[in-house]
């Protein structure tokens, strides 16, 4: 009887630490070991659309008050025209502590965005409100758009 006791909590001791472990994995998120100009480049094709162009580093600057030089790299992709919503960003940044102005920047931009659009275009405001933002290691994704559950995807393959 002594000996089921000890499997017994055995058991729970394994269980547990296998728990513990598996929630350490999670929280703590995969880094990818792919460059940024690879991971780049794919989120680049999966986000292949005429309605969106990449833009240039100052308009990072100009819609986001962020500096590029500033982070390891910067991928901002732009609706080419304004009466859209469309927008994806891809932000590696140069050590977690960036994390949170790169939030606090893609946070007033969704604001700021969804403001503008809605009085008069509800349609590109719900694209704005439902707008995904995932962190995976020091990579951060936004993606603005009626196919950002596919951009998201598309992101997190090419991890």
């Amino acid at each position: 009887m002594r000996t089921d006791n000890r499997y017994t909590i055995f058991k729970y001791i394994v269980t547990a630490a296998l728990a513990v472990f598996v929630i350490a994995v999670c929280i703590a998120g995969i880094e990818s070991k792919k460059p940024f100009e690879e991971i780049a480049s794919s989120v680049e094709l999966t986000t292949a659309s005429p309605s969106l162009q990449t833009a240039e580093s100052a308009d990072l600057k100009r819609l986001y008050g962020l500096n590029p030089s500033d982070y390891e790299g910067v991928l901002l992709r732009t609706a080419t025209s304004g009466m859209s919503a469309e927008e994806i960003l891809l932000v590696k940044l140069s050590d977690d502590s960036q994390y949170a102005a790169v939030e606090a920047a893609i946070r007033a931009r969704l604001e700021e965005r969804d403001n503008v659009f809605k009085g008069y275009a509800p349609e590109q405001a719900s694209l704005v409100e439902n707008a995904k933002i995932i962190r995976k290691g020091k990579l951060v994704f936004l993606a603005v758009s009626e196919n950002a559950d596919v951009y998201a995807g598309g992101f997190l393959k090419s991890l």
